[in-house]
């Protein structure tokens, strides 16, 4: 990252083939990491695999093909370029050499916020953060795991192109 405490501004990344692919690697490695939580730990914890797809259908009326679909562009495209765009540039000018681990956190708690109480909730009609119960839980986990893993890809590419 950009130190930025001589007041100048932090590098923009521009959007690129370079960037994008960064991006799309960074989102696999964190949907690798949610698939692994979800289809072999959550098990053991909630009695089945945390099943995103299903939240896509309940909420959004798409299923089969078409949820796992939104599931898989979610997070291979939408949540790393996210990540790349909007939350590392912030990051940079609010705290200038936050570590990536704390980065990736704090945009795996901001990931399962926004699933468990804009999609599910605001736009769902469901309790907020599904009434806490396990299943929220163990999204939470997923969702810190997602984080982390398109953090940590992210900096592994920003270290190699230094």
């Amino acid at each position: 990252m950009t130190n930025i405490s001589n007041g100048a501004m932090p590098k923009v990344l521009s959007i690129n083939l370079k960037t994008f692919g960064q991006a799309v690697v960074a989102g696999l490695v964190g949907l690798i990491v949610w698939e692994i939580f979800a289809r072999l730990f959550a098990p053991f914890w909630i009695g089945g695999p945390l099943d995103p797809t299903q939240l896509i259908e309940m909420v959004f009326g798409v299923s089969g093909f078409a949820g796992e679909l939104i599931h898989i562009a979610t997070a291979l495209v939408a949540f790393p370029l996210a990540y790349v765009f909007v939350v590392l540039p912030l990051a940079t000018m609010m705290i200038p050499g936050a570590p990536w681990p704390i980065l990736g956190i704090a945009y795996g708690a901001a990931l399962w916020v926004f699933a468990m109480y804009v999609i599910a909730s605001l736009i769902g009609g469901m309790p907020p953060f599904l009434g806490f119960q396990q299943i929220a839980w163990a999204s939470l986990v997923g969702h810190l795991g997602l984080g982390l893993g398109i953090a940590g890809a992210t900096s592994a590419f920003n270290a190699r192109s230094k």
